[in-house]
């Protein structure tokens, strides 16, 4: 990735409406300095954070799930979220996990 595309997944990520609260602010801090400290923090933060696709699965097809997104939506993304496990897809079909995932399989350009 070319640090333009870096810096443009992570305002993404960051902008997502479904990006926690704490990879908000760290993404934010990496974007207005984007040095090795804040690129450490950042993979770190996104490691925590990513959801993968069995997890989201699970959730989406628990009570919990069911009571979050309301049972019609939690059933379709737990249809979603099966079509892209079967395709490959290792991680949560949302914004912010997608463009986790980018950053994550291209760390060395952070």
């Amino acid at each position: 990735m070319t640090k333009a595309e870096v810096m443009e997944t992570v305002k993404a990520m960051k902008d997502a409406p479904s990006c926690c609260e704490e990879l908000q602010k760290i993404a934010e801090e990496y974007l207005e300095n984007p040095g090795k400290e804040q690129a450490a923090a950042l993979i770190k933060e996104m490691k925590e954070d990513i959801t993968t696709i069995d997890d989201l699965i699970g959730l989406c097809e628990s009570d919990e799930g069911r009571n979050m997104f309301g049972a019609e939506q939690a059933a379709a993304m737990a249809k979603q979220a099966r079509e892209h496990k079967e395709k490959g897809g290792k991680y949560c079909i949302c914004p912010a996990c997608q463009n986790a995932a980018r950053l994550l399989e291209n760390e060395k350009d952070i």
